[in-house]
C-alpha cells in the first residue's frame, strides 16, 4: 500500500460525529478484520454437548436479531478493526509473554459485552485467570458511562462478569467461566486509522513497538486499581478485591516491561482521559 495520507479530517470527523460514512482505511481494513475475528472466535456450537444444541441455537437466535443493528454503525466498524489489530497484538508480544488474547464467541460479544478475553497466566504457582475486554473507540459521555454502570452495577451485586462460551488450550478448559473482571479499553478513531494503515501495511517493527500497547495496559491497571479499592468497602463485594489485586498484579509486571514505550501525544488520547475522568468518581 503506497505511503499516502491516511489522514482526510472531514472523514475523521464524519466518523467522529456518528454518521453512516467510515474512514477509507478503516474499510480497507475491515474485510482483513471480520476474517481475522470470524477464525478466532470461540465457536458456540463446540458446547452443544454441554448446554444443548437447542440452547446454542437460541442463543445464536439472539444475536443474529442483535447484530443487525450493528452492522452499518460504523463505530462498531472501527471498534471491529482494533479488536482484530488487537488479536494480531499477540504476535508482537503487546501484552507480555504469558498472556494469550482470545476473540469471544458472538454470543458473549454481543450479548455478554465481552469483546475480546485476555487469558493471563502466572508461573510460580502456575494458575490462570481472565479479563473481560469491552473495546471503545468513541469518546461520547453517554456510551462510556453505560459501560461503567454496567461495571459498577456488577461488583454491587458482588457478582463479576459470566463468559459462558470460554475455551482455553493451555488450561485445557471448555465452558463457563464467572466472576471474571471487565475492564472498557480505548482510543480514538484517529488513532484505530494510524494503526490500522501500519497493519494493512505490515508494518510489524513500527507495531511491535507502538505506543498503544502500553495505553491499554495502563487503562486497565488503573480500572482493575479502582475497581478492587471500591468492592472492598462493599461489605458482599469484599470477596472481589483478591480477584482484581491479583489480576492488577499481573498488569503491572507487564507494564515494568513496557516502561521504555513512550507514550508522546497518546497521553492525550480522548478515549483514554474519558475512562480516567469516570474512575476518578467511581
Amino acid at each position: 500500500m503506497p505511503r499516502e495520507n491516511i489522514f482526510d479530517s472531514d472523514a475523521v470527523e464524519r466518523v467522529d460525529t456518528g454518521s453512516q460514512f467510515a474512514h477509507p482505511v478503516i474499510q480497507g481494513a475491515l474485510p482483513l478484520a471480520e476474517k481475522l475475528i470470524q477464525e478466532n472466535a470461540i465457536d458456540p456450537h463446540m458446547f452443544a454437548d454441554l448446554y444443548g444444541r437447542e440452547n446454542v441455537e437460541r442463543d445464536l437466535k439472539k444475536v443474529a436479531e442483535f447484530e443487525k443493528k450493528f452492522s452499518k454503525d460504523p463505530a462498531h466498524k472501527t471498534a471491529k478493526v482494533l479488536e482484530a489489530i488487537m488479536l494480531a497484538g499477540e504476535l508482537h508480544n503487546w501484552f507480555g509473554n504469558n498472556t494469550e488474547v482470545i476473540k469471544s464467541s458472538r454470543f458473549d460479544d454481543i450479548i455478554g459485552g465481552t469483546d475480546l478475553i485476555l487469558e493471563l497466566e502466572e508461573i510460580m504457582p502456575r494458575r490462570f485467570s481472565q479479563l473481560s475486554i469491552a473495546v471503545d473507540v468513541t469518546f461520547s459521555s453517554l456510551a462510556q458511562e453505560k459501560k461503567f454502570e454496567r461495571i459498577k452495577e456488577e461488583i454491587d451485586r458482588g457478582k463479576l462478569a459470566t463468559i459462558k462460551y470460554f475455551h482455553s488450550e493451555k488450561e485445557h478448559f471448555r465452558g463457563e467461566r464467572s466472576n471474571i473482571p471487565r475492564v472498557v479499553i480505548g482510543i480514538e478513531y484517529s488513532r484505530v486509522i494510524e494503526l490500522a494503515a501500519l497493519w494493512l501495511r505490515k508494518e510489524n517493527v513500527a507495531l511491535a513497538s507502538h505506543p498503544v500497547q502500553r495505553v491499554i495496559l495502563e487503562e486497565i491497571a488503573l480500572q482493575l486499581e479502582v475497581f478492587g479499592k471500591y468492592s472492598e468497602k462493599i461489605k458482599k463485594s469484599r470477596h472481589l478485591t483478591p480477584i482484581f489485586e491479583r489480576d492488577l498484579a499481573i498488569i503491572q509486571d507487564i507494564l515494568k516491561e513496557k516502561q521504555k514505550i513512550q507514550l508522546g501525544d497518546y497521553a492525550n488520547d480522548r478515549v483514554m482521559n474519558g475512562i480516567q475522568t469516570r474512575l476518578a468518581t467511581f
